[in-house]
């Protein structure tokens, strides 16, 4: 179902979709640019509503904000950046009204592209709130481009999946210059493998 909260003066705005049976557990799933929770629904083939049925977990799509997410990344040309959307906040609020609602106890967050830039974003600026994280087509930011609002030292131990295409050809495997083209360029981003160690360094794995 289509819903909405009212987040510092601004309607924000994510589908819920609700198992038969709540079995304790919410999965944020943070669509890509120029996406919608709609679009990524069928973007998917509903494959996160079905399993989300089938385990009884409740699934939130946030929306973002002209359908983009202010991100992790220090350059992002779009309107949640330029308005300084807290998306932070929004994350947070959606994760307090699934545990008022529904009794959700773990909190689970899947991001794909700039929604997986997104998930990066809360697992240095809002340690602690997700149990796990899975990061779709995304990769950290390189030297300047890492621009969470916490350093580094922030950031709690947390299970992570990546998954990443090598043949992307907009969140470069190897890394380099992300982005839709060469006017709408995201900056300098880490390559798939460095990401992965980057972060298992921070779960103080070798």
């Amino acid at each position: 179902m289509k819903e909405s909260l009212e987040l510092d003066g601004r309607t924000r705005t994510f589908i819920t979709v609700e198992p038969a049976e709540p079995g304790g557990d919410l999965i944020l799933f943070f669509h890509g640019s120029l996406q919608s929770g709609s679009v990524l629904r069928r973007f998917t083939a509903n494959t996160f509503d079905e399993m989300a049925q089938r385990t009884g977990r409740v699934i939130i799509y946030p929306e973002g904000v002209d359908r983009h997410f202010n991100d992790a990344r220090g350059t992002l040309p779009v309107k949640a950046r330029e308005l300084g959307v807290d998306d932070v906040a929004f994350a947070r609020a959606l994760v307090e009204l699934a545990q008022q609602r529904y009794g959700t106890q773990r909190t689970f967050a899947c991001g794909y592209s700039n929604g997986g830039q997104m998930v990066l974003r809360l697992l240095f600026d809002a340690p602690g709130l997700l149990d796990a994280a899975c990061v779709f087509a995304s990769t950290l930011g390189s030297g300047a481009n890492h621009a969470p609002s916490n350093p580094d030292s922030a950031y709690l131990p947390t299970p992570v999946l990546l998954m990443h295409g090598t043949a992307d050809p907009l969140a470069p495997y190897e890394g380099g210059v992300a982005g839709l083209d060469a006017t709408r360029t995201r900056g300098k981003v880490t390559s798939a493998p460095w990401t992965a160690a980057r972060l298992a360094q921070l779960n103080g794995l070798t």
